[in-house]
């Protein structure tokens, strides 16, 4: 090996021979930081060539709302029901949540580009003249493609952003197609 993974096998190991054994975090090989490296701008260029979902997360922390546009949001686990968020570490929301935090992921469907815009911004107060409802303790946007309710389980850092993993509570298919995002655009998807 080239030296770019320094295992960490003890639990992992343990789990291999204990099949109702689970890995701790840390308990996986880390990469090595002196691994090749890519440019930022290289990086966002081809990630803008991969087509994401666009969702609007929200929270209510001491009676304030707070909502943000990510695109970097995934189902995690089906046992028990999980999706992760990646959030700027720098984000308002963010800092509104904890562990145990309701949150709400309002997945906007297509026509909805105005919304996810909105929300995108770093405006103090981004609940000023939208229309929502509170629901399982969280904002709810009207219209949507699919609504995910839960709570924070975890909040974890990764490079620039954190990772919050969320228990799921409720699911909504909701109606229509889905607003994207693929090459600086707001577009949808069909199905061929």
């Amino acid at each position: 090996m080239s030296g770019t993974c320094e295992p960490t096998w003890g639990g992992v190991l343990a789990a291999r021979n204990n099949r109702h054994s689970t890995p701790r975090p840390g308990d996986y090989p880390r990469v090595n930081s002196r691994a090749r490296t890519i440019s930022g701008a290289s990086f966002r260029k081809a990630m803008a060539h991969v087509a994401t979902p666009v969702s609007v997360v929200t929270t209510v922390s001491a009676g304030t709302a707070y909502g943000t546009t990510v695109s970097a949001f995934l189902s995690l686990s089906m046992h028990p029901p999980m999706v992760l968020i990646s959030l700027d570490a720098g984000s308002n929301l963010l800092a509104a949540l904890k562990p145990g935090s309701p949150l709400g992921v309002n997945v906007l469907g297509e026509g909805q580009g105005a919304i996810a815009r909105h929300f995108a911004t770093k405006s103090e107060n981004k609940f000023e003249g939208i229309v929502w409802q509170s629901d399982a303790g969280a904002p709810r946007l009207p219209e949507l493609h699919v609504w995910i309710a839960g709570r924070v389980a975890e909040i974890t850092p990764a490079g620039d952003h954190m990772l919050v993993l969320v228990n799921v509570e409720e699911a909504d298919p909701g109606r229509g197609s889905p607003l994207t995002y693929w090459s600086g655009a707001f577009g949808t998807h069909s199905a061929t």
